[in-house]
């Protein structure tokens, strides 16, 4: 069971037996009733069955069952003046667009990034504007407020998704995954991961073996043709992948060294001349161990939703846009797999291209 609050983001995943209490507790079955119901069906003692019952509702109360507090409506406060230390000229496929940006942190963030779309054109055509106020990060286009962030990693995740939607007209998101995407053709497979598991190097070596370059860090769901969109960014490379890659891509070794969050990183620019987006075949949540056999495990959807509450997803906040969402999930296959070859890792996500799960 799947449940979600209209005032909290974010979805509640409610496995058989919590999904048998929340059902019991709507009919306004008793606790005792329900404990009585467990012993026999689960063959537990009954004073254990009363705990279990106990604390899956205690911990309800702490997020699904609890009081959110009320919501202050305000108006953002925006400067008179606003005076950029940082600004750049870029284009995304057909359209043209300026950044300005009024915080250091965030322009270091996002300007290695965005170098490889530089443009030498002065028209600011989409207007994109970033500024810390009040210590949140407020990011507007053309003049109108569509993000605030209080970290400069979350601000440069939303502004380089809205940087692709208004790239490509008509687009709406109804999900978005904390993934990497690439493909052959019209399809392409989603590989979500957590953060610093190999993710970034697995999609950097697909590229290089002539897959198509989707996304790194965010694969965009559109609302409309639940196709992945691409999002042509550089990939940030940590300097434990840097060996790996090296026959790959020796033009690494000239790219300027920068600092992130305490590592060694170096950006890699992706083709930008293939701006369409792609069909996704499946799910593949990915994990480098080293020296581990490379393994490929076929899941549920509902393992597909907890693991994907672990690598992070965003997914528009109403009752349509849920179910598509959540009937997407049940219609595309999911596996999870580790590696700790590369080359065997490659091979395993163009099997899968080609339509081979062994």
């Amino acid at each position: 069971m799947v449940l979600a609050r209209p005032d909290v983001q974010g979805l509640f995943l409610l496995n058989s037996t919590s999904r048998l209490i929340w059902s019991a507790l709507r009919l306004g079955v008793t606790v005792e009733s329900l404990a009585r119901q467990f012993t026999a069906e689960f063959d537990i003692p009954h004073s254990q069955a009363v705990r279990d019952i106990a604390a899956t509702i205690d911990s309800w109360r702490e997020d699904l069952l609890s009081t959110a507090p009320p919501t202050q409506s305000s108006v953002p406060y925006l400067p008179s003046t606003f005076s950029p230390c940082f600004v750049g000229n870029y284009r995304l496929g057909a359209k043209q667009f300026r950044l300005e940006v009024n915080d250091q942190d965030f322009a270091d963030e996002i300007a290695p990034r965005l170098a490889h779309l530089h443009s030498d054109t002065a028209s600011p055509g989409i207007h994109f504007q970033v500024l810390r106020v009040g210590g949140q990060l407020k990011l507007l286009t053309d003049g109108v407020l569509f993000g605030e962030e209080l970290e400069a990693n979350a601000a440069r995740a939303v502004l380089l998704q809205e940087i692709s939607r208004v790239a490509q007209p008509g687009a709406e998101w109804l999900a978005i995954l904390h993934a990497g995407a690439c493909g052959a053709g019209t399809d392409c497979v989603i590989m979500p991961a957590e953060t610093n598991v190999g993710k970034t190097t697995l999609t950097a070596a697909l590229m290089h073996s002539g897959l198509r370059f989707l996304s790194d860090d965010s694969a965009a769901i559109d609302r409309r043709t639940l196709q992945v969109a691409v999002m042509p960014f550089a990939l940030m490379l940590r300097e434990g992948s840097w060996p790996v890659l090296a026959s790959r891509f020796p033009e690494l070794a000239a790219v300027p060294i920068l600092e992130r969050s305490g590592y060694n990183v170096r950006f890699l620019a992706p083709p930008t001349n293939n701006q369409l987006p792609a069909v996704p075949k499946c799910l593949l949540f990915i994990e480098f161990r080293p020296d581990a056999v490379t393994t490929l495990n076929p899941l549920t959807p509902f393992e597909s939703l907890l693991r994907l509450q672990k690598t992070g997803f965003w997914v528009a906040h109403d009752r349509v846009s849920i179910a598509s969402f959540l009937s997407w999930i049940q219609s595309i296959p999911s596996y999870r797999a580790t590696y700790s070859d590369l080359s065997e890792a490659t091979a395993l996500v163009r099997g899968l291209l080609n339509g081979s799960s062994n």
